[in-house]
């Protein structure tokens, strides 16, 4: 069975290293972690960065909660590789690959008998479910650059499934996970701020 799992992560991984989708929204994101790199003496998320012109406020306040493009732009500088690379071509292979494992852990704790086959079937609609901008698959494996398709593949269910292990055992270690879960969600999407706690409560 693990050789299974690992044989998804690497079809995802490889799948997302050679399809592409870009998308109007990478004009922000992407631009966030090259912005980043190119000056590191500048606050972080202090103000706009898209348009080139000082003293101008980030769109929306609740963008400076963003750390995923932070991420990027910190990578690509201990690496000396350039921000778009790191963005395109290296985080979102190793982001595919995590996603078959993390389902396995959720699907593992639903249908402990049956959680391959459940793993198979994410896989297998992210593949076959591509069939439009928005649609599941295309917004998911085909955008990994985007720290909100990050939320919707491996966050969710990370929190889904840190919430019904607190609620079959309530514990501080298993709380803690669970709100790290959360914290982490919030950087990778602002709509982490209300679907993180959601997912949280629906799962405990």
């Amino acid at each position: 069975e693990r050789s299974w799992l690992w044989g998804l992560g690497l079809l995802c991984a490889i799948t997302a290293l050679v399809a592409h989708h870009g998308d109007a929204d990478d004009a922000f994101y992407v631009n966030l972690s090259v912005w980043a790199l190119d000056h590191p003496e500048a606050p972080l998320l202090g103000g706009d960065t898209l348009h080139g012109f000082d003293g101008i406020a980030m769109s929306l306040p609740v963008f400076k909660l963003l750390s995923y493009e932070i991420l990027q732009a910190a990578f690509a500088r201990l690496s000396g590789v350039s921000a778009l690379t790191v963005v395109h071509l290296i985080f979102p292979p190793l982001i595919a690959m995590l996603i078959p494992f993390v389902w396995a852990r959720l699907a593992s704790l639903l249908v402990p008998s049956r959680w391959l086959i459940v793993v198979g079937f994410v896989v297998a609609q992210l593949f076959f479910l591509g069939d439009g901008h928005a649609s599941y698959g295309d917004f998911g494996l085909l955008r990994l650059q985007q720290g909100k398709t990050v939320l919707l593949l491996i966050a969710l269910p990370l929190i889904a499934y840190y919430g019904m292990r607190f609620s079959l055992a309530p514990s501080l270690a298993r709380g803690l996970l669970l709100a790290a879960a959360q914290v982490g969600a919030v950087g990778l999407s602002t709509t982490a701020l209300w679907l993180a706690p959601t997912t949280a409560f629906l799962a405990v």
